[in-house]
């Protein structure tokens, strides 16, 4: 696109009506992301006023802007107030397709304009009026609108939408936000809100608070927004398990950047990728679900019963077995996870739900003729889905294809997939893994439904171009974890959106909406410096390179990085200073390319200087001092000499170099011969 680019967000309106507890410190009615754009106040909507061709700037699908300011400015304000918006759009049209995930959020007034490409929407939240609107000129055309009263919801739609297509032609969220201050639910807990099914029902404050299920996504991506990383009811943040799902989402990801040469974490290459067998992954999984700990003995006598729900799951996925044979330990755990994780999706997964009573049976159980059927049922629904939701699934599978169940210690991906190409009596199945083995496969989705199933550990080696040393993810600095973390998570969730393309019982998105908060936490500048580039290049790789859809992206970073500032254009950047966005005429002209110290200046408000407040301080007292000129005045506790020696130290070892220092110089030999 020379003009405008596919998908971008416009701006934010926060009507007088939207009450403190939302808007905060914002005092504006309207906060611009597109400077292209101006307000027109009589329609109450952006209007275009400047055509900017930005084809040299990101490429054609990607757009980014900035949020900037002081802390306290409003920054994580605006992007609370956009979450909002989307959470209560998707909370009233999820509950159309059977899904009702979302907690809708009351007194809530904001309206989020955006583009995809030359056609600019509206999201309208005004309290318990909801509309979704494609606006030309001053021409609005509602593609729904929705009125909730206290006995239920009114619903309209335009003529050709249901609430499946009016999500599509929203936006996908995906929030990342590390800082362990962010999202505590006591911060939310005056937002009261209920969840919509047939009539209102309210929740009490503080049994339920809406951000906490934004962080779930068991809906198979319906809801048009998910933040990370995952939270508990608390707010904080499991780290130790945040570092295991980075792992197990780089695995396919990292596998496909070495084949085809490419570099996933700057100043690091991955030569080797193995799996260790973990004969306690089904114990971890058993107690974080509430599970009694996993006993082989007991799930052996589970599976010999002809009718338990065990044996039932097992013979459905029509697995071949030798007769008399004896297994070792490890097909024994793929056949307990195979069961764990099929119950385990009828439970967590709203298109699952209809089998969910399954979910509370146990192994050994005995199951009745419709259970049977039920069970006949989930298991070929799962087998049909080629979405995320089944890959852990589909690897257990093929695992159990492999003769004798083999590895129980340790094997690298290499090995893996040529004993399973070995294994494999499907000509299709194994044609597709020899292009995998071959570096010839693009689909990221194949290559996960053929690595090693959860009852392994992954332990990925990288190597450090510069010395060559060798490291895991877990001995890592803290600011490469962070950059792998965020960087995996983002990939992860475009991948699962692409899982699900072309599924028409969920929603094929195709813009997305990536939101980065606080985005320099535990970055050294120069990972700063090399951010958004490395964001670039990810986005451009899923769209060109693994990609089976092409998405276009917005990217809205809230950041206080220099560096990051540096790659993106005051066009595209709102400045904000005290809940209010800032005259461009007070902010540097355009800090894309710019000198870090001009940017630091203009774009931070440092309208005290750049140095430290307490060196400010120590050096403000010694010029003080220096302006007696005689170093000394009655009653000083410090004879002469030794203030002297005190002084010389100071500015001669102390201070920085510079044209402060210079001065000092200066004044302490004029006190001298003065003296």
């Amino acid at each position: 696109m020379s003009v405008m680019n596919n998908f971008g967000l416009i701006a934010l309106r926060i009507p007088k009506e939207c009450p403190q507890i939302f808007r905060k410190n914002l005092s504006q009615e309207y906060y611009l992301f597109d400077n292209r754009y101006e307000i027109n106040e009589k329609y109450q909507m952006p209007r275009f006023k400047k055509v900017v061709d930005t084809t040299l700037l990101y490429g054609d699908y990607i757009h980014i802007g900035a949020i900037v300011g002081k802390n306290g400015s409003g920054k994580s304000s605006i992007i609370d107030m956009i979450y909002r918006i989307m959470n209560n759009v998707s909370a009233v049209l999820e509950t159309q397709i059977n899904v009702n995930q979302l907690i809708f959020i009351d007194n809530l007034y904001g309206e989020l304009f955006y583009s995809v490409g030359k056609k600019m929407y509206r999201v309208s939240c005004l309290n318990h009026k909801v509309s979704l609107s494609q606006i030309s000129g001053t021409l609005i055309m509602d593609l729904f609108r929705c009125n909730i009263t206290g006995i239920g919801m009114d619903i309209e739609y335009g003529t050709i939408y249901d609430a499946k297509m009016c999500l599509t032609k929203l936006f996908y969220s995906i929030g990342t936000n590390y800082s362990v201050q962010s999202y505590l639910p006591s911060s939310y807990i005056e937002e009261i809100g209920h969840r919509i099914k047939n009539s209102f029902q309210y929740l009490k404050s503080g049994k339920d608070i809406w951000i906490k299920d934004v962080f779930n996504k068991n809906d198979g991506y319906v809801s048009p927004i998910v933040l990370n990383p995952y939270r508990g009811v608390d707010g904080t943040i499991d780290m130790e398990n945040e570092l295991e799902l980075t792992a197990d989402r780089l695995l396919s990801i990292l596998y496909y950047y070495e084949k085809k040469g490419a570099q996933f974490l700057i100043d690091y290459s991955i030569p080797k990728i193995e799996f260790k067998y973990d004969n306690r992954a089904l114990d971890r999984k058993f107690k974080r679900d509430g599970i009694l700990t996993f006993n082989i003995k007991s799930f052996k006598k589970d599976i010999s019963l002809a009718k338990s729900f065990a044996r039932v799951i097992i013979d459905q996925y029509d697995i071949e077995q030798g007769g008399g044979q004896t297994y070792p330990y490890g097909y024994y755990m793929a056949l307990a996870y195979l069961v764990y994780k099929t119950l385990n999706i009828a439970s967590k997964y709203q298109n699952y739900s209809k089998y969910s009573r399954l979910a509370t049976k146990n192994y050994y159980q005995e199951a009745d003729k419709e259970e049977v059927k039920l069970i006949e049922g989930l298991v070929q629904q799962i087998c049909a889905d080629s979405s995320h939701i089944t890959n852990k699934i589909k690897q257990t599978l093929q695992y159990l294809k492999i003769k004798d169940c083999k590895f129980q210690d340790s094997v690298c991906i290499e090995d893996y997939y040529k004993t399973l190409y070995s294994s494999l009596n499907d000509k299709k199945e194994a044609k597709e893994l020899k292009k995998i083995i071959d570096g010839e496969s693009k689909n990221i989705n194949v290559i996960t439904r053929n690595l090693p199933p959860p009852i392994f550990k992954p332990i990925i080696t990288f190597v450090k171009t510069a010395n060559k040393a060798e490291t895991t993810l877990n001995k890592m600095s803290s600011g490469e974890r962070q950059m792998i973390c965020t960087m995996s998570t983002i990939i992860y969730h475009i991948l699962n959106l692409q899982s699900v393309e072309g599924d028409k019982d969920r929603i094929n998105y195709k813009n997305i909406n990536i939101i980065f908060d606080e985005i320099e936490i535990c970055f050294h500048p120069e990972y700063q410096r090399e951010f958004v580039e490395g964001l670039i290049n990810a986005l451009k790789f899923l769209n060109n390179g693994i990609g089976r859809v092409k998405y276009n992206f917005n990217v809205l970073i809230a950041t206080h990085s220099p560096f990051i500032l540096s790659d993106i254009p005051s066009l595209f950047t709102l400045y904000l200073d005290n809940g209010e966005a800032a005259d461009e005429k007070n902010t540097i002209g355009n800090p894309f390319g710019a000198n870090v110290n001009d940017i630091l200046r203009h774009s931070f408000f440092l309208d005290k200087g750049f140095g430290g407040e307490y060196s400010k301080k120590v050096i403000t007292e010694v010029i003080n001092i220096l302006d007696k000129e005689t170093l000394y005045e009655e009653g000083d506790d410090v004879n002469i000499i030794e203030r002297t020696k005190q002084i010389k130290d100071f500015i001669d070892n102390i201070m920085g170099e510079g044209i402060i220092k210079e001065c000092l110089r200066r004044m302490y030999s004029n006190a001298i011969d003065q003296r």
